[in-house]
């Protein structure tokens, strides 16, 4: 029969070929050793591991390295476009060539963006409410000793006969209170605030001949610059009560007003001052790290400092 197999002759390895002629009935058999068979296989698999199997992985290595770009850039072009991002008004995030997860990404942090916006103009309006009620409050609320005061001056210069005393001081009331119970103006000039600081000051001038000097430095290019009412009093009011009236001799008490990039108005006076313990307790309070003070004291400036952080 017709077949091939390998077999041991005289100790070498042959591999022998049988065939037998269907005419002649002779048959054949061809040897060969087994390593001139075998040989030609080694070389095959020589070249498949020395050229395709390296072209193979560096094929491999390309399709990798593209679908990682494919990516990648797209992540990339994500993070920019989140740096770039203005939160108040943010823009749909759009990414070139994506896939179809990176698209999904893109659109959620779109959502998300809008939805932060959102919120924080939410809250900011809130504030913004919640701030404007209470400087209502607080120009509703007329110190009495004040104008109980103001009106026994009043008195005593009308038994007196000053007339022209009276006048003057029923006007810097009568502009006080005007400024004062007027709640529907929560944002005035800073010429406006200044000419109620000016008769609020006359008048505890009058009530104490010699005592307060104000000084007013604002040039006129500052004097139309819009603020929030009632910003200057209760800082003016602190240092009237706790500082310049405790002072033995006369009390000063300048505003100097700058205007650049912002606006910057400095109120100082030469009163008792503060130590340093009850100094750094009202800082705390007034950025909102301490504990609120159960007398009421100095509200008026943690009122001012959380509306000008607005």
């Amino acid at each position: 029969k017709n077949d091939s197999f390998f077999f041991s002759y005289y100790g070498e390895e042959m591999y022998c070929v049988h065939e037998e002629s269907d005419t002649t009935r002779w048959e054949f058999l061809v040897l060969t050793p087994k390593d001139r068979v075998t040989q030609p296989g080694s070389r095959v698999q020589k070249i498949l591991f020395l050229g395709v199997l390296p072209l193979f992985i560096g094929l491999t290595i390309v399709l990798s390295l593209e679908l990682s770009n494919r990516i990648k850039r797209p992540l990339e072009e994500i993070v920019e476009q989140l740096e770039q991002m203005d939160i108040d008004n943010p823009s749909p995030f759009v990414v070139k060539n994506s896939v179809g997860e990176i698209d999904y990404l893109t659109e959620k942090i779109t959502k998300m963006s809008r939805r932060i916006t959102n919120l924080i103009n939410q809250v900011y309006k809130a504030e913004i409410k919640r701030k404007d009620a209470q400087i209502e409050a607080l120009i509703s609320q007329i110190n009495p000793h004040f104008l109980y005061n103001t009106l026994q001056l009043i008195k005593t210069e009308s038994v007196k006969g000053q007339t022209e005393e009276v006048r003057d001081t029923i006007n810097c009331l009568s502009c006080f209170l005007r400024y004062t119970i007027d709640n529907k103006k929560l944002y005035v000039t800073l010429e406006e605030e200044l000419d109620y600081i000016r008769a609020y000051m006359e008048i505890y001038k009058k009530r104490f001949p010699g005592k307060y000097t104000l000084e007013i430095l604002a040039g006129e290019e500052t004097r139309e610059n819009i603020i929030p009412k009632l910003t200057l009093q209760p800082v003016v009011e602190n240092a009237v009560k706790h500082g310049m009236s405790k002072k033995n001799g006369p009390g000063i008490l300048k505003i100097t007003v700058t205007d650049g990039p912002d606006l910057e108005i400095v109120i100082e006076d030469n009163g008792v001052g503060l130590e340093m313990q009850p100094l750094e307790d009202l800082m705390k309070r007034i950025h909102g790290k301490g504990r609120a003070d159960d007398t009421g004291s100095h509200v008026g400036l943690v009122n001012v400092q959380e509306r000008l952080e607005l």
